[in-house]
């Protein structure tokens, strides 16, 4: 694992592109699914944990 310093702002910047792509991710998934937020979460959520299982050969 290589550590690296980096400042405060470039951590804030990375998180908010993070969380912005996130929010964009379940609130299309709402609007696509007729579905609420809170389910879109979820299925977002999901979805995520299937691809991440997959990529490690568990499935």
């Amino acid at each position: 694992m290589v550590l690296t310093e980096e400042s405060e702002e470039e951590v804030n910047t990375k998180l908010k592109q993070i969380i912005v792509q996130s929010f964009y991710n379940v609130y299309q998934t709402s609007i696509d699914k007729k579905i609420d937020m809170r389910m879109a979460a979820y299925m977002v959520g999901l979805k995520r944990l299937v691809e991440a299982i997959k990529w490690r050969g568990w499935i």
